[in-house]
């Protein structure tokens, strides 16, 4: 960013001595015209240069943007793995609570049914 400063106030030195020579040779209308149109086209440099910098960190920001959106998206399906790995965990001890019961149950049928 420094050197964009430093060109422009070269590119400021360079547009005053040009000026200065032209409106010493032209009547005193045309040189304020010139004045002018060469104010305008500093002010349109210096634009230029602010939208170019905008430009430049919209584009850093929508880079992160989709940096970010990406690791959501990748933690979004890790915790949508997660949620299905104890879902079915929690069906295989139910299944299995159920064997045990149903035993327990048939073999309490058994022992009542010896004595």
């Amino acid at each position: 960013m420094a050197d964009g400063h430093g060109d422009r106030e070269q590119n400021e030195n360079n547009s005053s001595s040009e000026s200065n020579l032209l409106n010493n040779n032209l009547p005193n209308g045309e040189s304020s015209l010139i004045s002018m149109v060469q104010a305008y086209t500093q002010e349109y440099e210096n634009l230029d240069h602010t939208l170019n910098e905008i430009d430049t960190w919209m584009n850093k920001l929508e880079e992160q943007n989709d940096t970010l959106n990406s690791e959501l998206d990748d933690l979004l399906e890790s915790s949508k793995q997660a949620r299905q790995e104890l879902k079915t965990l929690e069906q295989e001890k139910s299944e299995t609570n159920s064997l045990c019961d149903e035993k327990a149950s048939s073999t309490d049928k058994n022992e009542e049914k010896k004595s």
